[in-house]
């Protein structure tokens, strides 16, 4: 039995079931549950750090991030992500003087890069040994081939760290949120962006999801990467318990597939409209203050 990261509470109740070859060749069942004290929700069973860390290749940064790669072999990353990007920094920045930024989770680089255009002074950690070398020889990037737990960095050494949908792929979040406190210098700032499981289109999905179980249908996922699924209530907790205190939390919409059917994408579009109105966003968008 899997204890709450949040509480340490055993009790759950299970919201729906998953099936998937995410964590190995075979197919695998997953439930999702919620802590019955605190309410955040996670799989159960985890998949092993093994598991994990193998999963995080080259394939699966192709599946997941956008954009084509131009003839000298660097990744073309597309206007809308770099003007989001932009943005993060232009926030960040009125908080903190520019000075030592850390990136959790950096894939191809292209945060640290516009980050190091501004001045910051970067450093990304990457997991991943193919996007690891990609930063080094293709973008000229200060990375280092290294989870969060194997990373030894001086204590107060960063303005600002920055983890873009990383928090919820965490085995240990609340282990990482102390780590991260601790490399944080005082009234430094913690940017993360992560989904809002309260949001419309979440709330669908999983609506669906109940239901197929129910009834005793399967729930086939491909790509099952999220291990905690948080709402403003339980990241807010995660964040306090770990020394931090939220300054600002947007509720955003993302995830429009391009290349889905244009009905898809015309449902997708409707949702997220009626999901603006009702300020139920799928994704979180939040700075952090060290306390």
């Amino acid at each position: 039995m899997t204890k709450c990261n949040l509480c340490r509470n055993i009790d759950s109740k299970i919201i729906y079931r998953v099936n998937t070859k995410t964590y190995s060749n075979k197919t695998q069942c997953y439930n999702l549950v919620k802590c019955k004290k605190c309410g955040l929700m996670y799989l159960n069973p985890m998949p092993t750090r093994k598991e994990i860390n193998d999963m995080y290749s080259k394939d699966y940064f192709e599946f997941t991030e956008k954009g084509n790669f131009n003839e000298e072999g660097k990744k073309v990353i597309n206007e809308e992500t770099i003007k989001r990007y932009q943005s993060a920094l232009s926030r960040i920045e009125r908080y903190v003087i520019k000075g030592r930024l850390l990136e959790l989770g950096c894939g191809f680089g292209g945060f640290l890069n516009e980050a190091k255009q501004r001045g910051w002074v970067v450093l990304g950690l990457e997991p991943s040994q193919d996007m690891y070398l990609y930063c080094k020889m293709r973008a000229n990037l200060n990375v280092v081939n290294k989870t969060l737990e194997e990373a030894r960095f001086k204590n107060g050494y960063f303005d600002a760290i920055y983890a873009d949908n990383v928090i919820e792929h965490l085995l240990e979040p609340s282990l990482a949120l102390k780590k991260l406190n601790k490399l944080i210098k005082k009234r430094g700032i913690l940017y993360i962006r992560l989904p809002n499981e309260n949001g419309l289109a979440p709330i669908i999905s999983r609506t669906l999801m109940k239901i197929k179980t129910a009834i005793g249908a399967k729930n086939n996922v491909q790509l099952l990467q999220h291990l905690y699924y948080y709402d403003a209530k339980t990241i807010n907790r995660m964040l306090e318990k770990n020394g931090f205190k939220i300054v600002l939390l947007r509720k955003l919409n993302s995830g429009i597939t391009y290349n889905s059917s244009f009905v898809v994408r015309i449902i997708t579009k409707f949702i997220f409209f009626i999901a603006t109105i009702l300020n139920q966003g799928n994704l979180f968008d939040i700075i952090a203050v060290k306390e």
